[in-house]
């Protein structure tokens, strides 16, 4: 129930005129008597006075002003949705990396198709489906439609991506076919938030868990090390509650270097130590033994040519300018790093510092204003205002929670003070956090490519030596892997699937995927083409004559994982986001205004009736 006009619900005030006017006719009554007995005593009966007359025509009125008022106003009510004679029936895929696992010869995303195609081919007639996916985000493939030949090719197109589930894109799917009849929900899990989504509105939305537990092994990090300096290490790790055996290839350049087997005790991880490399290049890490899951066997790194890094450091902070040279010197222990202060310098002053080399790799600007500066990339580090990122405040503390390429923390991160920033388009969050009082993510790290190169910002201060100390050791893992992406080749690119690639273009570019299909991706704000790889492996970037290569990894813990049982909930319930205990349909809003209208119209008739049988009863002085 509601009201389309409720400022027009002013109108009942009529009610209370009406009260005023039989008050009035109150106050002015007459008494007829006889002009022959004057001054004549009698006697004449003891009535009750009573302040208002509520008579039946005081009702009747009361009565057609109400409904006229409500009429007006636009009272209406919600009801059921109105029946279309043909059932609409909901099919929801999982497609993230788990729904690809291998279970003997096809995939858990097969069988889900399976079942769907089942469903389809025993449908009544007339009834009509749509077909949604959801990992990172919801697709609607195919909409409501009784054409079941479409129906069958949108859930045979369907693919899983080397991406994990997000419980935001799930609400989103749920929400896409909201007013569906029945709603069935392949997956071989539910995310956080959604646990009792299977136990509510039972009636209509249905959960089928596909798929048994399988033993995945899976490579969670690789460090390529420095060359012909230190050694490289590999962690694989297994996700499954029983033993496997693992056998590791590590490859530099496409050329093998060294190979190791290894068993892992049920939820173990194993650590292999290689090198040092002989040069710099690409390096590839990969799970020779099968295993259900092939998306987290593979994964790239990127190490350093022999040039020797030239840096820049400018802070007004001695020591922050120290703690920053070290970090320069730990990706590049070969590099040349000049430091000062934004006075000291000048472009003339970092020329000769350099020895007239050309401009720096890269310039650590923190704190500072350093426009003139020109370098290869810049990192800004609490940038204060009027510097290159607009400050809408000042915080006088943070805490991280996650990073986008790696997840959450495994705890949040006290920061001190923090900038909040207005960052550009072009720059995607590389770490995120809270700050009190603060409502929201607060984006605490933030990388892209600009019209003058890589660039990257960090929110927070890092003064008191906060990069080196060992309780704040992510602050200087999130420090140096932003130096590394901002130092590393131009036409390699090391990222995280699902997260966006920035490539400066100024023609379409034709991308391979790995699997061999070609996209077109024409340039955009800035003149630069964005895309998300979805599958883990090697993308080629072809833009005129310029070529670039592309290398996604991929590995979630809780994805990768392949058991079927149920995660621990965590976050708001999504049943509270999606609604789905008062059912999911869409309500018909039905107006009362004609019923209201002909009920005032009747109360008015009653009254005049009412008045006409009074006048022939007793004459005009009874009305």
């Amino acid at each position: 129930m509601g009201f389309l006009n409720p400022l027009l619900l002013i109108s009942a005030l009529s009610v209370g005129v009406l009260i005023l006017i039989y008050l009035s006719a109150r106050s002015r009554s007459t008494v007829e008597v006889s002009s022959l007995l004057l001054f004549e005593e009698a006697q004449i009966a003891v009535s009750k006075a009573r302040f208002l007359k509520l008579d039946l025509l005081f009702w009747l009125e009361t009565s057609a002003l109400a409904a006229l008022s409500l009429g007006l106003a636009g009272l209406y009510l919600k009801m059921a949705p109105a029946p279309t004679g043909h059932r609409r029936h909901a099919l929801v895929f999982d497609v993230a990396a788990g729904m690809g696992a291998h279970e003997g010869s096809r995939t858990r995303l097969d069988e889900a198709k399976a079942q769907a195609l089942g469903m389809v081919g025993s449908a009544p007639p007339g009834e009509r489906f749509a077909v949604v996916s959801f990992a990172a985000q919801a697709e609607v493939q195919r909409y409501f439609t009784a054409d079941l030949g479409a129906v069958r090719a949108a859930i045979k197109a369907l693919r899983p991506f080397d991406v994990a589930t997000a419980p935001a894109a799930l609400a989103a799917a749920l929400m896409r076919v909201r007013d569906a009849d029945r709603i069935d929900l392949f997956a071989s899990r539910l995310p956080p938030g959604a646990g009792a989504l299977d136990k509510l509105d039972s009636a209509r939305l249905h959960f089928h868990r596909i798929g048994t537990a399988q033993d995945n092994a899976a490579i969670t990090g690789l460090d390529p090390g420095i060359p012909r300096v230190s050694p490289g290490h590999c962690a694989v790790r297994n996700l499954s509650p029983h033993p496997v055996l693992a056998n590791v290839e590590i490859s530099l350049n496409g050329r093998g270097i060294d190979r190791v087997a290894m068993i892992l005790e049920p939820h173990a991880q194993g650590n292999l130590k290689f090198g040092p490399l002989p040069t710099g290049g690409v390096v590839q890490a990969l799970i020779g033994t099968p295993d259900a899951l092939l998306a987290d066997n593979l994964r790239y790194a990127y190490a350093g040519g022999s040039r020797s890094l030239k840096g820049l450091v400018i802070s007004p902070d001695p020591a922050v300018r120290e703690d920053l040279a070290r970090v320069l010197r730990a990706v590049d222990p070969g590099s040349i790093v000049v430091a000062g202060s934004a006075d000291q310098m000048t472009p003339a002053a970092v020329a000769k510092a350099l020895g007239g080399a050309g401009q720096p790799d890269i310039a650590i600007v923190h704190d500072s204003v350093a426009d003139a500066i020109s370098a290869s990339a810049k990192l800004f580090i609490f940038s204060p205002p009027g510097g290159q990122f607009p400050v809408k405040a000042t915080l006088p503390a943070s805490q991280m929670d996650d990073r986008t390429d790696l997840g959450p923390l495994t705890r949040p991160l006290l920061l001190g003070p923090t900038r909040s920033l207005s960052l550009p388009e072009w720059m995607d969050p590389v770490a995120h956090g809270t700050a009190p009082h603060q409502s929201g993510l607060l984006t605490l790290a933030a990388a892209g490519i600009s019209a003058h190169g890589p660039e990257a910002v960090i929110a927070f201060d890092i003064r008191g030596h906060r990069l080196l100390d060992p309780d704040m050791l992510d602050t200087l893992v999130l420090t140096i892997d932003l130096v590394k992406m901002l130092t590393g080749p131009r036409d390699v690119h090391v990222v995280s699937t699902g997260a966006y690639v920035t490539i400066p273009a100024g023609a379409p570019a034709r991308v391979i995927a790995p699997d061999g299909s070609v996209l077109q991706v024409a340039p955009g704000y800035g003149g630069l083409i964005r895309f998300r790889p979805l599958y883990a492996g090697r993308y080629q970037v072809s833009i005129g004559p310029r070529h670039e290569t592309i290398y996604a990894n991929y590995f979630d813990a809780a994805e990768s994982e392949l058991s079927v049982s149920s995660t621990a909930e965590s976050g708001t319930p999504l049943s509270q986001v999606i609604d789905l205990d008062s059912g999911v349909r869409a309500r018909r809003i039905q107006p009362l205004t004609a019923a209201l209208v002909m009920l005032a119209m009747a109360a008015l008739l009653v009254e005049s009736a009412v008045l006409l049988r009074r006048a022939l009863r007793g004459g005009a002085s009874l009305v």
